[in-house]
């Protein structure tokens, strides 16, 4: 069992307070606390291959996406004109609509931004009843009252932005002490002021989907892993799936597995680390968050319990949304209750629309954007061509 100690290391509060000193010193502190997570090693190759690895990933991204909207549009007796920097007209008879991406035309500004606002958008739910997880906001210079929060309450808690958390970027999940939570402070405080400290509920997570109420679909995500070969170190593990999903091409989740806090605390639950070497054919999480898992570890869900379904369309209700992804943890979906559901855990005003199709089975995969497009094309409030 974890003592919450308010105790930290010498060196995470050296680190801690180098933002404190104003000027570059959240940066430098960043920066120290990246080379203590994955080496320097990982942080000067993360570097050289930045740029080439990111136009490769944003690529598969696009082309994933103009498949998705192009065969959607085929589906609907719709055409799709490129029109460069993947924005897509798709007209059918005299309507027409905009895309890009899991951008569409559907969703106004206002409610997109407040389903984006993580702490705003639980006190709503919250308020309604929707079961929500405990969360304390707190600005990113209130990392003490952080700490005395988590030393009183126990348990596994998860730090990240208080907005903008798409990706996974600055998220760290499984935060048991107060070393590693004033660790995960310096990885969220790079990217918000705003910060969350959120209880993490354990159980399996999935992400629903619906259009103006109705239920489209639910996507099973499973946590990103590497399965070892005798010989290779789990770093080197996460370097080659990497450059496996840079020419997988647009079957693929177009996002690496990023080494950080998350991923070190992931693999110390496990009795691991970066240069632990797994043995054939041993499989391991690598990350706390389902963020960057692969397609194989993403499923469609044809059977969630009716209860979950009502709460996420409560959610999306609230929110304003026509269009919403709600990401929700059920305990045990095989033994759901009505007293205990499972819980929202975001709202997304902009879902990414891929991970309905980038699943184990594609053969199973829902078409929602077909859905979408023919919702579109129904729709009365569109402008003639």
């Amino acid at each position: 069992m974890t003592v919450h100690s308010p105790r930290s290391s010498k060196l995470t509060r050296a680190l801690g307070a180098l933002p404190r000193a104003g000027g570059p010193g959240l940066r430098v502190a960043h920066e120290l606390e990246r080379v203590r997570a994955i080496g320097l090693r990982g942080v000067l190759g993360d570097r050289k291959r930045r740029a080439e690895d990111h136009a490769a990933l944003k690529r598969n991204n696009a082309d994933t996406y103009r498949r998705i909207w192009c065969d959607a549009a085929a589906a609907v007796g719709a055409a799709a004109e490129d029109l460069g920097e993947e924005f897509l007209l798709i007209h059918r008879g005299e309507a027409e609509t905009l895309v890009q991406k899991n951008l569409t035309m559907l969703d106004t500004p206002v409610s997109v931004a407040l389903a984006n606002d993580k702490s705003v958008m639980q006190r709503l739910l919250r308020k309604h009843d929707v079961p929500v997880t405990e969360q304390v906001e707190l600005h990113s210079a209130e990392i003490g009252e952080a700490v005395e929060h988590l030393v009183a309450a126990g348990g596994r808690w998860v730090v990240k932005p208080a907005r903008d958390t798409g990706g996974g970027y600055g998220v760290t999940c499984g935060v048991e002490t107060a070393d590693d939570l004033r660790r995960a402070w310096l990885w969220a405080a790079r990217i918000r002021a705003r910060i969350l400290l959120e209880q993490q509920v354990d159980g399996e997570e999935y992400r629903l989907l619906f259009l103006d109420g109705e239920f489209l679909d639910a996507v099973h995500r499973g946590l990103p892993t590497v399965t070892g070969d005798g010989s290779a170190t789990v770093g080197r593990l996460i370097e080659a799936e990497n450059e496996r999903r840079r020419h997988a091409g647009a079957g693929e989740v177009g996002r690496d597995i990023k080494v950080d806090l998350d991923c070190e605390i992931a693999l110390r639950r496990a009795g691991l680390s970066l240069h632990s070497v797994l043995p054939a054919g041993k499989t391991v999480a690598v990350k706390g968050n389902v963020g960057d898992n692969r397609a194989a570890e993403n499923a469609t869900a044809r059977a969630l319990p009716p209860q979950v379904i009502e709460i996420g369309r409560q959610a999306a209700r609230l929110a304003r949304l026509r269009l919403a992804g709600i990401d929700m943890v059920v305990p045990d979906p095989a033994r759901t209750t009505v007293d205990a559901p499972g819980v929202v855990l975001e709202v997304n005003g902009t879902p990414g629309i891929q991970h309905h199709y980038l699943v184990d089975d594609p053969t199973r995969a829902t078409p929602v954007a077909t859905m979408i497009l023919e919702r579109i094309f129904s729709d009365t409030l569109l402008a003639p061509r």
